[in-house]
């Protein structure tokens, strides 16, 4: 059975499939780090080309590595 979570987005709520999403960190000296839920379309298999879908806390974002370690992670380095 295929496991969906929900995210809260600026056009409401989206379940969106486990096996779709992608989580990705983005780290800036100045600012600190955001997090950001991105979801793959259907046919998509490269985490690189996943498209953004919401911002997420920190504390929801290991909630989800937590939960789920094998979720594929982007990391962004910028200054």
């Amino acid at each position: 059975m295929q496991e969906y979570i929900e995210f809260e987005t600026n056009d409401g709520i989206r379940k969106v499939a486990l096996d779709r999403l992608v989580l990705k960190v983005s780290s800036c000296s100045q600012q600190g780090a955001s997090y950001h839920a991105l979801t793959m379309g259907a046919l998509e298999s490269n985490p690189q080309n996943a498209t953004l879908l919401a911002p997420i806390s920190k504390l929801r974002f290991d909630e989800l590595r937590g939960k789920h370690p094998s979720l594929p992670l982007l990391r962004r380095e910028m200054d």
